[in-house]
């Protein structure tokens, strides 16, 4: 379609069309803001190990510090909202799905999915996030479901994250990058994605149920 490019999007890397004319709001744009945000937002610019030890990445494009549960933008002020590994950490998810219709015409959300909360969760993580009948489920995370150290330390080598990871120095390190580099790319293939992340398009108003 005329003005539609496709860009990569979340740590999926699912392709979203965004059009040339689209004003763009990115929320947890973290350390990698989409290239097509026009607007970014954060709770904060620290280095942190849900960044993976990096902080907020700024550039040349307006940066706001915000609570993405109360955004600080007028109603529709945006074409395009994107929320990529944000849902899963907030306090209130009806409040947070509100703020998104709010402010946005249109917008994508992105979180872990039940397979990666399993082997790969995170004692931050809040809600385990999941599709159904055109809205989101927010289940409470009542414990930490991580059942592999050694599949989290091996799938984060070389990064800071919560818990421990395997360092790339020393003889083992290129190995292990190259293990490291292989399951991610393994976790965001088109036929293993829809298990190992939960990716959400909506135009409007969506139902929210949370349960816990």
């Amino acid at each position: 379609m005329k003005g539609f490019q496709t860009f990569l999007t979340g740590n999926s890397l699912r392709r979203i069309k965004i059009h040339s004319e689209w004003r763009v709001l990115d929320i947890g744009s973290g350390h990698n803001p989409h290239p097509r945000a026009d607007v970014l937002l954060d709770k904060d610019m620290a280095p942190s190990p849900e960044r993976g030890g990096f902080p907020s990445l700024r550039g040349s494009r307006p940066f706001v510090l915000g609570d993405a549960q109360h955004l600080p933008f007028k109603d529709k002020s945006f074409d395009l909202v994107l929320a990529c590994q944000v849902a899963e950490h907030v306090e209130d998810p009806v409040l947070f799905c509100r703020e998104l219709v709010r402010v946005a015409h249109r917008g994508y959300i992105e979180c872990p999915g039940a397979l990666t909360e399993s082997v790969l969760g995170e004692p931050f993580h809040l809600w385990l996030v999941s599709r159904r009948a055109g809205g989101l489920i927010f289940k409470r995370k009542r414990r930490n479901l991580k059942a592999s150290d050694l599949f989290y330390a091996l799938f984060y080598a070389g990064q800071t994250r919560a818990k421990r990871t395997f360092t790339l120095k020393g003889p083992s390190g290129p190995l292990l990058r190259a293990l490291s580099l292989l399951l991610q790319r393994f976790w965001r293939m088109p036929g293993i994605r829809r298990f190992t992340y939960t990716s959400f398009e909506f135009q409007g108003e969506f139902h929210v149920l949370v349960v816990g």
